[in-house]
């Protein structure tokens, strides 16, 4: 008797809603999220959205299939079911989801970063509207280099100030 994770579908964006509605029930569930970095009416802005969508991580015990309580996950709104199938849901090795955990915390789930080499464009401050090449990012500025008058100058701006261009 021991407690293993499983993998929940969900509706159609009601991953939120899915772990609220578990979590009422007693479950302890897991929702990866990934940080995407987004110009919003002309700013970058970070936003945190699961990194699987439709789907999410549920922590329990199925020792006998007969059992009806790991059952209501299958009954629960937003929960399409158990995968593979709700009737022999597999297990998710522990190990997999400690690592997805700790990735996580660590932020490695990010899109939408600065990385060397990147096109930027600045949505705020002295330099908005130019378009600037990184040459590196830190925690919350960029260094990179602006063309100016046929010559290249090296700026620091803050990063929530650029957004990549694609």
């Amino acid at each position: 008797m021991s407690l293993q994770w499983y993998v929940a579908q969900t509706k159609p964006n009601s991953e939120y809603q899915a772990q609220r509605r578990l979590r009422r029930q007693g479950f302890i569930t897991y929702l990866p999220l990934n940080t995407i970095r987004r110009a919003v009416r002309g700013r970058a802005v970070d936003r945190r959205e699961p990194l699987f969508h439709g789907y999410l991580f549920v922590l329990m015990e199925i020792d006998d299939p007969e059992d009806e309580h790991w059952k209501s996950v299958n009954g629960t709104r937003a929960v399409m079911g158990l995968l593979p199938s709700s009737a022999a849901p597999q297990r998710i090795d522990r190990t997999e989801i400690e690592e997805m955990h700790y990735a996580e915390h660590e932020g490695y789930f990010r899109s939408g970063t600065v990385e060397p080499g990147d096109r930027l464009m600045v949505f705020k401050g002295h330099l908005v509207g130019q378009v600037l090449e990184c040459i590196s990012s830190g925690k919350d500025r960029v260094t990179a280099l602006w063309d100016c008058i046929s010559s290249r100058v090296v700026v620091d701006v803050p990063l929530l100030d650029v957004t990549v261009l694609r």
